[in-house]
């Protein structure tokens, strides 16, 4: 299993080869990449459909607010840089498919090009789940999870932690 998350165009070769030694060695290997998993479950329609409802709903909750503290300020922030990308979200799909393809790859333009929309999708889930942060490079959950009490929230709590129920449903297949 390749746990999420690393930069999808850039898989970690190590399962890869250690897969087939195993195999040649009479051992039946099933290999998951949980990465390329996760990056497709975090763009994809229905979850960058909640998303921008998400960003949009905390937009509206802090028009109430007449001072922000220094952690709501950050999520407004976020949110408020994440709208301007809405219209980005739409490539999305377009834009991993491009990625998949050999000739994107040919050009820095046509790469740049179905990268910018991955990226935006993915600073708007990241604004959705604060304080989560994710990018093709890395993922921050926002948590300091080697703190008992920290698990102790996410244990009672786990709504606010990207990724919890995905990964979770991927271990129960």
């Amino acid at each position: 299993i390749f746990p999420p998350p690393s930069d999808p165009a850039q898989p970690y070769s190590s399962l890869p080869v250690l897969g087939a030694y195993l195999r040649r060695h009479g051992c039946q290997v099933e290999m998951a990449d949980l990465n390329i998993r996760a990056f497709l479950h975090l763009l994809g329609d229905d979850h960058l459909r909640a998303c921008c409802a998400r960003v949009a709903g905390q937009l509206s909750d802090f028009e109430r607010y007449d001072c922000l503290g220094p952690r709501d300020a950050g999520r407004f922030l976020r949110c408020a840089q994440a709208a301007g990308f809405l219209p980005w979200v739409a490539g999305t799909r377009q834009a991993l498919a491009d990625l998949r393809r050999p000739e994107t790859y040919r050009s820095a333009g046509s790469l740049l090009a179905a990268l910018t929309p991955v990226d935006r999708a993915l600073q708007l889930v990241s604004a959705a789940c604060f304080p989560a942060q994710i990018s093709r490079h890395q993922y921050d959950p926002g948590i300091e999870p080697w703190e008992p009490q920290t698990l102790v929230q996410v244990v009672e709590n786990p709504c606010g932690v990207l990724l919890l129920d995905w990964l979770q449903q991927q271990a129960a297949r």
